[in-house]
């Protein structure tokens, strides 16, 4: 018994083929026949099975996972019309419907993930057992149903400012340092790639040419963000923002402290008088603060720097003292911070005490025809309580001069003349001056009256002529001269 070539055709088509019938008779005398009948299922071709196992969209998230959540379906065909059924290799992590072919995971499957693990591979089975038996298997790569861990980034600025005038390109402006859990390769980028390059693998932040000129310009960095990727299974991304301020240009702050004009009075003075006035600058624009260093005698508005006097430092003056020194300090703290020192020298707010002179003439007159250039006329005393350097000084400097340092006056050539002339010295005045920061004068007017030349006192004898020449030549005959 063949196949036709249109029963050979229903097989090839995958048909079944129908039922037949044998008889079988005999020619010879009698007839007799005997019938069969075929099963067709005898000869059925036999469909293979076809699995398809698809995981769910997107990755499970650590701490977010249960028991029971879908990790994937299957869907299985047996054209032949077999009851399928499925199952599943790895029972710990996963359960499977057997009859759906819906896997999803178990507690410890769960337990993987919301741990951090990665879930394992597994391979489901598809199996019809009507008729014949067929089966299937699908393997399912882990890395689909993988936890992603969030990537994280750090970005640290370089220790210290730039300096104005000594910055290159390529100088160090940061580091960054990412790490992805799910060990993906990492690849840096940066925002603003006019004034800072990045090395995509290591994630260190340079200055470019014109980065370094914006600081040696005296300017300030901009702001940049970096960015990191792992594009290793999932692709995750952090960014930092580095604050310029990290990275300005730190420039001297100055300061000046001006004292005010004209000094403190004694018994005058008052606790709040300005002393000096301070002014100080930073060309990064720092908030700036003052202090001074002495605050017995002074006191100083931290925000605009004057100075006055305290109760205290009133108090010295008026007692006839003198103020001490101080030092202010100014400070800025936005930014950068920076101090500039100015040290005030008291003697700009010393109290003004008068200066004394007394001018001594000295003892006994000069006499005519014995006095000398050089003789001592008076000596000269100053005192200046404020401790100035004084210098002496006479209006007459014909017939006197005067040491400058001593004060002591004496005769000129033309002054001794007028004593052995005969003549009176004149008045003369001395002067005394302070030349340590304020001129003080003192005057002292000295009277020649005391001086005066000891003339010679003349005597005229007349001899009376009724005397005779004996008694006149015995008698003996004497002047006295009386000095005024």
């Amino acid at each position: 018994m063949t196949l036709t070539a249109a029963g050979a055709a229903v097989v090839n088509g995958g048909g079944n083929l129908p039922d037949f019938t044998v008889t079988a008779a005999s020619t010879t005398g009698q007839t007799s026949s005997a019938t069969a009948n075929v099963n067709p299922a005898d000869t059925d071709t036999n469909e293979p099975l076809t699995l398809t196992v698809t995981p769910v969209d997107g990755p499970f998230v650590e701490d977010s996972t249960n028991a029971g959540d879908t990790v994937a379906t299957s869907t299985a065909n047996d054209p032949d019309g077999g009851d399928i059924t499925y199952t599943i290799d790895d029972t710990t992590n996963y359960a499977i419907d057997a009859s759906t072919g819906t896997v999803t995971l178990t507690a410890a499957g769960a337990a993987v993930v919301n741990g951090g693990g990665n879930l394992p591979d597994f391979t489901v089975t598809a199996a019809s057992t009507t008729g014949q038996t067929s089966s299937a298997t699908a393997n399912v790569n882990p890395a689909d149903t993988d936890t992603n861990e969030p990537l994280t980034l750090t970005v640290t600025p370089v220790d210290g400012p730039f300096v104005e005038d000594s910055t290159n390109a390529g100088d160090t402006v940061a580091t960054s340092t990412a790490n992805d859990p799910d060990g993906g390769d990492i690849t840096y980028t940066i925002d603003d790639t006019t004034n800072y390059a990045i090395d995509a693998s290591t994630g260190t932040v340079t200055l470019t040419a014109a980065g370094a000129a914006v600081v040696n310009g005296g300017g300030n960095l901009p702001d940049f963000t970096v960015t990191a990727a792992s594009t290793t299974g999932q692709t995750s991304s952090a960014t930092a923002n580095v604050n310029p301020a990290d990275t300005d240009t730190n420039e001297p702050l100055t300061l000046t402290v001006t004292p005010v004009d004209g000094p403190f009075v004694e018994d005058s003075t008052n606790a709040g008088d300005t002393v000096a006035t301070s002014t100080a600058n930073d060309p990064d624009g720092g908030d700036i603060t003052y202090t001074i260093d002495d605050t017995t005698n002074y006191a100083i508005d931290a925000s605009t720097g004057t100075v006055t006097l305290t109760a205290a430092g009133a108090a010295v003056v008026n007692g006839g003292g003198n103020l001490p020194d101080f030092t202010v300090t100014a400070a800025s703290t936005t930014g950068q911070t920076s101090s500039a020192t100015a040290n005030v020298n008291p003697a700009d707010t010393d109290t003004n005490e008068p200066l004394t002179l007394t001018v001594t003439p000295v003892d006994g007159p000069f006499v005519e025809d014995s006095t000398n250039a050089g003789d001592t006329v008076a000596t000269s005393t100053a005192n200046d309580p404020d401790g100035g350097d004084i210098t002496y000084t006479i209006d007459d400097t014909t017939n006197y001069a005067i040491d400058a340092s001593t004060g002591t006056v004496t005769l000129t050539a033309a002054g001794a003349a007028v004593v052995n002339g005969g003549g009176n010295l004149p008045d003369f005045t001395v002067t005394a001056a302070s030349t340590n920061r304020t001129n003080f004068l003192c005057y002292s007017q000295c009277k020649p009256s005391r001086y005066r030349t000891n003339e010679p006192l003349t005597l005229t004898v007349t001899r009376r002529r009724s005397i005779r020449r004996r008694q006149h030549k015995r008698r003996r005959y004497s002047s006295n001269i009386h000095c005024k």
